[in-house]
């Protein structure tokens, strides 16, 4: 996954959201709520992204300003959410459990 967000730049994780997926079914029972919390963020962004029709790379530079003020808080919004203490430490959990139980780095 992380050779994936250096090559893939801001929209690599929400093009690997399938193999996430897959990887959050096939997880142990107790970091499904770790799972559940960063998967819902990526969602999110996705949708909102997809809704007012935005490129993950148009993030690079900020929000466009060619999107709506209610537009751009949405985008803002969904940003914040992935970037939240919250989905941090869910995927601090899921990056720890990777690197004690397969030694491997996933996000």
């Amino acid at each position: 996954m992380t050779r994936t967000a250096d090559e893939g730049g801001a929209g690599a994780f929400l093009d690997a959201l399938p193999i996430l997926e897959e990887l959050a079914q096939g997880s142990p029972s107790d970091l499904k709520d770790e799972w559940q919390t960063y998967l819902t963020s990526l969602r999110n962004l996705r949708d909102v992204l997809a809704e007012i029709a935005v490129d993950p790379e148009e993030l690079a530079d900020g929000v466009p300003t060619r999107l709506s003020k209610a537009e751009r808080q949405r985008v803002r919004g969904a940003v914040r959410n992935v970037r939240s203490v919250e989905t941090r430490q869910a995927a601090q959990g899921i990056t720890q459990q990777a690197l004690d139980v397969c030694d491997v780095q996933i996000l």
